[in-house]
């Protein structure tokens, strides 16, 4: 097993969550799910899931909450995504 990557991501620009979420859709293609996307994303380049969550946009996390909703993984009723 490699050793996760710890990324400061404080630099965080909007054209980086935009290649980020870019990569993620063509990945969710693949793999049909918008958590396996990124899991496998961050598995494929050795990052912690908790890492790559500044890239996130607004729009992908919906997007996964909306998922995990359709999937009974998250309550329809919680405020915020457990990620």
């Amino acid at each position: 097993m490699r050793k996760k990557k710890n990324l400061n991501f404080s630099f965080v620009t909007e054209d980086s969550m935009l290649i980020f979420q870019k990569k993620i859709i063509e990945l969710k293609e693949e793999v049909g799910s918008w958590v396996q996307a990124v899991t496998s994303y961050c598995e494929d380049n050795s990052i912690d899931v908790e890492d790559i969550i500044p890239l996130m946009s607004e729009a992908l996390k919906t997007s996964i909450y909306e998922e995990g909703i359709q999937n009974r993984t998250v309550k329809n009723d919680s405020i915020r995504l457990p990620i």
